[in-house]
């Protein structure tokens, strides 16, 4: 089938006609009209083709799916294989495991001790290097910070001159050019009104004839324009039918495009065709040779090929794979023999070592306790001597014994001397006396915890450090927030002048605005070439983040230098109520101000659109709610939940739920749907203990009796009309009566848990017995409206209105006053409460102990 081209072709007119050669057109037209039936043909014929080329690639599907059914179950039964394998593998494994790890830990035991020792001392060294060159590299960096910043303070001085130079004289020539012009207008001024008053009639006869000319002009111009118009219209409608023809020499020059593509398609799958033919011939050969396969399906034959060709290749595999662990286990027996051996080598040495230490310990001992004893003889000796030298006088001098107190003395101290060289020996003898030094043997490679243990002292660290960051992040944006409430409170309190700093101020802070510009000149964002729609991937670490960190580490240490610069000026005025500080500073802070202004609006936009969206669910739910399950629930203060009945005015009846899962009953009618209740309370709430139960039974009950007192409404309507007229005054009496004490209850349920009310004085109730009023059995609570219906006749018909009136008002305002809402409920959310129905102290437990009271509005 042909496509049908989009664009309609315009109508040929005489017109067209008449500006085109008929004859030449003609013979194109039918030449056009041939080419397109022979096109038309071969579309068809590629179309039946196309047809049966899909027949026989649905072929090729079911097949290509019956293939891979098969393989899939070759899979599936190699897995099962697979994992047989890889069981026997993974015991023969632990059992080489068990063997070497037992090897293992008695190496442990041994070599720990020495290389926790190493490790301590390793780990001190480093520390050491570490903050050694840390400390190096904050040196040098401080230096070259300070050498650049006093460069950039020298430039910038000179650069602030040089633009107050330029400023003064290009002020001083605008000044000049100003008067120059001011002389100018008053002399034209001048000029003007002397030559209006001399040219005036002469210039009228000129002024009449020019308008003339133009006049003229202008008719010419407009013919001109018109036959102008004329001709580009017809050349338009000439442009039209030449682009009409161009789309359709276009359309079909695609259509032979697609041609050619589906011709090359064919020529393809004839190839392929042919191949699988000669393949299929080549099969059909090779299994007339071999007799068995005369029985069996192609695809059996295929998948037992597959089969035993995947068994070899795995098998094969199985055997590499074994070799290589034989192998690897032998070199690491080895390796932990030859271990092993270095091991027992070391601890011989070391026990000859030790046994040699213990011998030189006790000659050492030794020779100490016999340097001591000849010293003490010594002391002794010489005691002897000074006593025997003060005996004798002093005239008489031997010298014998002078020279036997000098030799005795000189002993002495050579003797101290030896000692303290010996003591001096025996301490380098202890630091000199290393553990040899024995390799870590391949146990790090087996199955052990060392690794593991490792890896969770790296996972602990980056946890630690990462947490650090968190901190010191949260810390950062707590100061600016604290730095940007300071300003604002600044800016409304100081008046700010911004003047100009005085010279020592620019000579000792000139490199904070050339940054500050340089920042805030406009610099091309890297996205700006990139079309929509597309995504660049990038290293984490490439030379455009690190020049970004590099720019905001020098632009966080300019903030903290600008916060210690304006600090600075503060503390040295503090009693100076102005202070003077630059331009850019105040500006970059009324940028962050805004910016953290407009993040905040759009967080408070985004907060009110979702209590929005949230507020029509809730909506939503409540209206699903009352729709299926005839109950509207109405939210409350404090967690209390008010559930009304569809069925039912709110006013004469409705349930209250608190967190603890307490409900109560309250209305101006309860009375008569508690008897109306009894039969469902005893057994859904007494009997089974199922709050749900009773609700949904409830509102079956007001249901059908909500019918009945539709049909008791109509019947007593036709009975009252058949009344007497002398019974009608007490009747409606009766009524006024009846309807007044529904409405005091209403009231005082509304309005009588105000704390400056208090309750009714003339009924004897007060609020420290509403508790035990709440105790009291039903009859009590029939009693009690029957004084409150007895309080009635003695009210007087302005009294009554005026009640009935605010009756009324309390009960249309209950939803919306919370304060009384919180004063009525009160005790109900403390939970003291007792069920009305219940004789018994047991709550009635739902997933939670839930229990139902009667809640009397008098009593509340």
């Amino acid at each position: 089938m042909t496509d049908i081209n989009i664009f309609k072709r315009k109508r040929v007119t005489s017109d067209i006609l008449s500006y085109l050669p008929s004859r030449s057109e003609t013979v194109h037209h039918d030449t056009n009209e041939d080419k397109i039936r022979q096109i038309q043909l071969k579309l068809e014929r590629l179309e039946t083709e196309k047809y049966n080329l899909n027949k026989q690639v649905e072929c090729s599907k079911i097949t290509h799916n019956l293939f891979v059914q098969e393989s899939s179950q070759k899979i599936s039964e190699l897995i099962s294989e697979r994992n047989d394998f890889k069981a026997l593998a993974i015991q023969q494994q632990k059992k080489a495991a068990e063997s070497v790890q037992t090897l293992a830990e008695q190496l442990r035991s041994s070599l720990e001790g020495a290389n926790l020792q190493v490790r301590q001392l390793k780990e001190e060294l480093d520390q050491q290097e570490y903050t050694h060159s840390n400390y190096v590299v904050e040196n040098e960096r401080q230096t070259s910070e300070m050498q650049f910043q006093i460069e950039e303070l020298v430039n910038m001085n000179d650069a602030l001159k040089n633009d107050l130079q330029l400023q003064e004289a290009r002020v001083e020539e605008s000044t000049a050019r100003e008067l120059a012009l001011i002389k100018r207008v008053s002399e034209l001024e001048s000029q003007a009104t002397q030559s209006v008053t001399g040219t005036t009639n002469g210039l009228e006869d000129s002024i009449t004839a020019d308008y003339t000319h133009v006049c003229n002009k202008l008719a010419e111009i407009q013919t001109k324009d018109k036959k102008l118009e004329k001709e580009l219209q017809h050349f338009k409608s000439l442009n039209q039918n030449i682009e009409y023809l161009r789309e359709e020499r276009n359309s079909l020059q695609e259509r032979l495009k697609g041609l050619s593509d589906i011709e090359n398609q064919k020529l393809s799958v004839d190839i392929e065709n042919a191949n699988l033919r000669a393949e299929r011939d080549a099969w059909t050969r090779y299994l007339s040779t071999v007799p068995e396969y005369n029985h069996q399906t192609p695809g059996t034959i295929v998948y037992n090929l597959t089969k035993e060709a995947d068994k070899a290749d795995y098998m094969e595999t199985k055997v590499t794979f074994l070799e290589k662990e034989i192998h690897d286990k032998t070199e690491l027996v080895k390796l932990m023999e030859d271990h092993v051996r270095d091991v027992k080598d070391a601890i011989l040495k070391k026990d000859r070592e030790n046994a040699l230490f213990c011998e030189e310990n006790k000659l050492n001992s030794s020779r100490e306790s016999m340097l001591r004893r000849h010293i003490d003889i010594l002391q002794s000796q010489l005691r002897l001597y000074d006593e025997a030298e003060v005996a004798e006088s002093e005239t008489t001098y031997d010298e014998k014994k002078t020279l036997r107190i000098s030799q005795l003395e000189e002993l002495l101290r050579s003797l101290q001397n030896k000692f303290v060289e010996e003591g001096k020996l025996y301490i380098k003898a202890l630091s000199m006396t290393f553990p040899p030094p024995v390799e870590n043997g391949p146990y790090e490679q087996l199955t052990s915890g060392a690794r593991i243990t490792e890896f969770l002292e790296n996972v602990y660290k980056d946890k630690e450090s990462a947490l650090e960051d968190f901190t010191e992040f949260k810390n950062e944006v707590k100061q600016h927030f604290s730095v940007n409430s300071r300003m604002n409170i600044r800016e409304d309190e100081i008046p700010i002048k911004q003047e100009p700093l005085p010279s020592p101020a620019r000579e000792s802070y000139p490199s904070v605005a050339p940054i500050i510009k340089r920042e805030q000149s406009p610099s091309p964002s890297p996205t700006q070439d990139i079309p929509a729609g597309t995504r660049v991937l990038s290293l984490q670490d490439n030379p455009a983040s690190q020049m970004l960190a590099i720019r905001q580490d020098l632009l966080n240490r300019l903030q903290n230098e600008n916060k210690d610069l304006i600090q600075l000026r503060l503390d040295e005025n503090p009693n100076v109520d102005t202070v003077v500080l630059p331009k850019t500073s105040i500006t970059n802070l009324s940028k962050e101000l805004d910016e953290f202004q407009a993040k905040r609006d759009a967080l408070l936009k985004r907060i009110d659109r979702v209590h929005e969206v949230w507020n029509e669910k809730l909506t939503d739910i409540m209206a699903k709610v009352r729709d299926y399950l005839g109950y509207k629930f109405t939210l409350r203060n404090e967690g209390v939940i008010r559930i009304e009945s569809v069925h039912v005015d709110e006013a004469d009846l409705y349930f209250l739920v608190n967190e603890d899962n307490l409900l109560r009953i309250v209305g101006a009618k309860k009375d008569e749907y508690l008897a109306l209740f009894s039969d469902i309370y005893q057994r859904y709430v007494v009997q089974e203990r199922n709050i749900p139960a009773f609700l949904n039974a409830a509102a079956l009950e007001l249901i059908v009796g909500h019918g009945n007192q539709d049909i008791v409404h109509e019947a007593s309507e036709d009975v009252s009309e058949n009344v007497d007229s002398a019974d009608a005054p007490e009747q409606m009496e009766v009524d006024r009566v009846a309807e007044y004490n529904d409405e005091e209850e209403g009231y005082d349920e509304a309005e009588g848990y105000d704390e400056a009310e208090g309750y009714d004085e003339e009924e004897g109730y007060d609020e420290e017995e509403g508790y035990e009023e709440a105790e009291e059995s039903d009859h009590d609570m029939v009693e009690f409206g029957y004084e409150s219906a007895q309080l009635v006749d003695t009210v007087d018909d302005d009294e009554l209105q005026a009640n009935e009136e605010g009756s009324s008002g309390s009960m249309s305002d209950d939803l919306e006053d919370d304060s009384a809402a919180e004063d009525e409920l009160d005790d109900y959310e403390s939970g003291d409460r007792e069920s009305g129905y219940d004789d018994e102290d047991t709550p009635v437990p739902t997933a939670e102990p839930v229990e139902i009271c009667l809640l009397d509005s008098d009593s509340e």
